[in-house]
């Protein structure tokens, strides 16, 4: 039986990130640009932009990516969290927002942030949040558009516990 594997972006990752976000089926057109204008953001050297890939056999199922929360000491950004919907509620994000958490606690870390949208089509992404024990830390009002705020989750982490 093969298992999920983690492990970092390789060259030929790209287009099945992209896959993973037309799967999905959540992203506008100009989210996905965001997400893969990051991916060439990273191939282009930029440290502040890390990815983590998870693989069941020779397949891309999900990916993360995380970065350092510019003029901040230790604040880090989840910017993508995205699985495949076949292997979605199989414990992929869990894994991968895990080691996320992990890799940013090995930098120092001591509080994450996501964003996310109060749409409708969002409530399964700030269950799954939630689940993973963020909590809502901020909301603003309109933000995306007239039907859509933004919320801000967020988790601190502290020596070597999650709290």
């Amino acid at each position: 039986m093969e298992e999920v594997k983690l492990r970092k972006i390789q060259k030929d990752d790209k287009e099945k990130i992209m896959r993973i976000l037309l799967d999905v089926g959540n992203f506008t057109e100009e989210e996905m640009k965001v997400a893969i204008s990051l991916v060439d953001e990273y191939y282009k050297g930029d440290e502040d932009y890390n990815f983590i890939i998870a693989t069941f056999g020779d397949q891309v199922i999900g990916y993360a990516c995380y970065g350092p929360t510019s003029m901040t000491s230790g604040t880090w950004d989840i910017y993508w969290i995205a699985v495949l919907r076949g292997f979605q509620r199989k414990k992929i994000g869990s894994i991968l927002i895990m080691e996320v958490e992990n890799e940013i606690q090995k930098r120092g870390g001591r509080l994450i942030l996501v964003e996310t949208s109060s749409k409708k089509s969002y409530e399964l992404t700030r269950r799954f949040y939630e689940k993973m024990n963020y909590r809502m830390i901020s909301k603003i009002d309109k933000f995306y558009s007239e039907e859509d705020d933004l919320l801000i989750y967020g988790k601190y982490l502290s020596g070597n516990a999650v709290v």
